[in-house]
């Protein structure tokens, strides 16, 4: 039986390299999205992580075979914290920044922001485009969230 171009799309997806590719693009994003965001250069990762700025690039390109520790570092040198999460395959994943409190940028040219929680949600309420509402189950509370973008 021959395949049509969406089936074998499909079938490319379920392969455990093209996973694997995925999972150091969605790495690759974060890294990039804190980068820009704190004005970070490759050249400044590198000298934070004690390592070369041409294997900041072979990472950035997603070239680099990451080890879990590297992730941390990185992580670490952006002032971020790394999530890993397991989840059944069917289910949806909704990655959010959940701001807990704000804190203030001296000499940055981005406006003062809020800290950041990363959270995986399994359920939200969506009150405009791109703002949630999240209720901590624990506290009763809510707390605004929006969508990370890549």
């Amino acid at each position: 039986m021959k395949l049509t171009f969406k089936e074998r799309i499909q079938a490319l997806r379920n392969t455990i390299d093209y996973k694997i590719e995925a999972a150091k693009l969605d790495f690759v994003g974060s890294v990039t999205r804190l980068m820009t965001h704190e004005n970070i250069s490759n050249t400044e990762l590198a000298d934070r992580i004690d390592t070369s700025k041409p294997y900041i690039t072979k990472l950035l390109r997603g070239d680099a075979n990451v080890s879990i520790a590297t992730m941390v570092k990185v992580a670490e040198a952006l002032d971020a914290q790394l999530c890993i999460h397991l989840a059944p395959k069917h289910a949806s994943i909704k990655w959010m920044e959940v701001y807990t409190t704000e804190i203030s940028r001296p000499n940055k040219k981005t406006p003062n922001i809020f800290s950041s929680a990363a959270a995986c949600v399994p359920g939200y309420k969506q009150l405009r485009a791109g703002h949630y509402k999240v209720k901590n189950l624990d506290t009763e509370s809510t707390d605004d969230a929006r969508p990370l973008s890549a």
